[in-house]
């Protein structure tokens, strides 16, 4: 396996438009292959960042991992160029939200691909997840917290604050046992 990884590794990147033919086809089997490549190589363009971004909703386990991989390990996230692509994860979080306790399928590490995309709706977002009273809403506040950790000080300071200010007794001393307990690794 790690020769195949290796030679893989030495190769020419792939062109965009054969990425997408390979995203594009009606073949599972092809596109999860491709997935995966791109999990190991990611090639960064807005398009097939795009169509990452879409599967993350896909109801394969794989997919959805290879394109969290994929999208993870991108560099470059221009706040012009990925107005559209925040927007979208934003929404797909919310959709699948929304779905109802025990249907949505958020993961924690969606969260955290949103401080890939830092802004203000998105820390708005954010605070809303940090604000949700209860334990079945635990590790959607966990997840905004690392999220806005990672998003910078800018943003964690100003949310923070305002969670401080006017959350629940019990939701100020969670804030604070996190805050104390904060490991900045990365996922």
């Amino acid at each position: 396996m790690n020769k195949i990884k290796h030679n893989f590794l030495r190769t020419s990147p792939p062109k965009e438009s054969e990425i997408m033919w390979v995203f594009m086809s009606p073949n599972r089997e092809l596109q999860k292959i491709g997935l995966a490549a791109m999990s190991l190589r990611p090639i960064e363009t807005e398009r097939i960042q795009r169509t990452l971004i879409e599967f993350l909703q896909d109801p394969n386990f794989y997919f959805k991992e290879y394109a969290f991989l994929s999208l993870n390990k991108f560099k470059e996230n221009p706040a012009d160029k990925n107005d559209a692509v925040r927007k979208r994860l934003l929404e797909i979080i919310k959709n699948e939200e929304g779905k109802g306790k025990g249907k949505g399928n958020i993961s924690f590490r969606e969260f955290l691909l949103l401080a890939k995309f830092p802004s203000q709706e998105t820390a708005l977002f954010l605070q809303d997840q940090l604000m949700k009273e209860g334990q079945e809403n635990k590790i959607y506040r966990i997840a905004a917290f690392s999220a806005l950790k990672k998003m910078g000080e800018p943003y964690f300071t100003k949310v923070l604050e305002y969670v401080k200010n006017h959350s629940t007794p019990e939701m100020k001393k969670e804030l604070l046992e996190r805050e104390n307990t904060w490991l900045d690794t990365s996922f």
